[in-house]
């Protein structure tokens, strides 16, 4: 049942580009867990999307949101 994965969390997200060599670029991203400052770089949303998750147990893109 969601109701008993709900929990509350902050978070800062960063995205940003980042150059390599021969001018191409590649997005990624930073996030923090305000509450715990643990942190994680990624490049792909699912690696977001599991961050979020470890903290939360809410986000599935799949299980769209949750309800009231």
């Amino acid at each position: 049942m969601l109701e008993n994965h709900l929990r509350e969390a902050s978070f800062i997200v960063r995205i940003y580009w980042e150059k390599y060599a021969g001018d191409s670029r590649k997005w990624r991203g930073q996030a923090i867990h305000v509450q715990t400052q643990k942190s994680i770089y990624f490049e792909r949303i699912d690696e977001l999307n599991k961050f979020f998750n470890e903290w939360t147990g809410i986000f599935s893109l799949d299980d769209g949101y949750p309800s009231d």
